[in-house]
This record gives C-alpha cells, sequence and structure tokens, in this order.
C-alpha cells in the first residue's frame, strides 16, 4: 500500500503497525519525522527493540540476513532499520525479500532510502514491500503548497501567523 504524509497519522491511529515500511525521499526533515512517528507508534505497541544497519558494500548484506535471523535472548519485539542509498543490487534485493517475508508479530521492518528512481520502484523487493506493508514516500513541499505547509507547521508550533506573514516566510524560502 502507498501512503502520503497525510494520511500516515491517521494509518498509524488504526492501533496496529504494518509489518514493513519503506520511506524514502530527499526531503530529510520529513522522512525524519515519518520515521519518527513509525518508530513511536512501534514503541507503543511494544516494539522495544531497535537494530540499525547501513549496508554499503555486498558482505553487509549478508551480515543484516545473519542478524535478522538471530532472535533476542528476551524475545522482545523489535524494529530491523536498514537505511541505505536505494540500489540494492542483486544480493541486496534477495536479502530485503527475505527479510520483508520474515517481517511481523515480533519484527517491524524499517526501510529508509533516499527517494527511488523509477527503475529502482520496479524491483522485485519494492513491489514485494508495498503489496505486504507500506511505502511512504516523500515529496519535496512545492512552491504552491509551501505557504500551506508553512501555515501547518506554524499551527502545529502553536503560532498563528497572518498572510503576509506567511507569504514573506514563503518568498525567503524560495
Amino acid at each position: 500500500m502507498k501512503l502520503g504524509l497525510d494520511t500516515l497519522a491517521t494509518h498509524l491511529q488504526g492501533g496496529r503497525v504494518a509489518p514493513a515500511y519503506l520511506v524514502s525521499g530527499d526531503e530529510a526533515l520529513l522522512v525524519g519525522e515519518a520515521v519518527d512517528a513509525l518508530r513511536r507508534s512501534a514503541r507503543q505497541q511494544g516494539y522495544t527493540e531497535r537494530e540499525v544497519h547501513f549496508p554499503e558494500r555486498a558482505g553487509d548484506w549478508a551480515q543484516i540476513d545473519a542478524s535478522a535471523g538471530s532472535l533476542s535472548l528476551f524475545g522482545d519485539r523489535r524494529i530491523l532499520e536498514v537505511r541505505f542509498s536505494g540500489k540494492a543490487g542483486k544480493e541486496g534485493g534477495a536479502v530485503l525479500q527475505r527479510l520483508i517475508d520474515a517481517a511481523g508479530s515480533d519484527t517491524l521492518l524499517l526501510v529508509i532510502t533516499p527517494r527511488l528512481e523509477p527503475a529502482v520502484q520496479n524491483t522485485a523487493w519494492v513491489k514485494q514491500l508495498e503489496a505486504r506493508g507500506v511505502w511512504l514516500p516523500v515529496w519535496e513541499v512545492g512552491l504552491r503548497q509551501l505557504e500551506t505547509w508553512l501555515a501547518a507547521r506554524c499551527k502545529q508550533a502553536g503560532l498563528e501567523l497572518t498572510g503576509d506573514a506567511l507569504t514573506a516566510m514563503a518568498a525567503k524560502a524560495r
């Protein structure tokens, strides 16, 4: 399933996280906030451990595969977080597919990448994750949406700005 940032909060209010999430995008602040919201929701549902991997070489994928297969000594639920460039290659794609299959009640898979190019979006691991979990592509805030986005952020922070102030802020941000 594909979600947008505007529907993430509603999705998480449902009371259960999906077995796997892919959060991709180049807006670091928005990606970070989405990932934080997912982690917070998972913690509320009993995912107390967090394991983070940054695969850069082919051997790193084998290490992630081995680590994912090992269980916690105390049987705690865990978040398995994998952060990489988005291009997994053959070995990485195979490992990701196994991780997606294994994700479930005890393990939440959280994959974080920059914006995925169309060729990567059509890989088997992305299709499998979207079918079994949630893909959250994080898009840039466009110039047309900037004032509305700024107004929402200010309201969230407890600030109430005039239309002129929002216009001035948006003009400075451009």
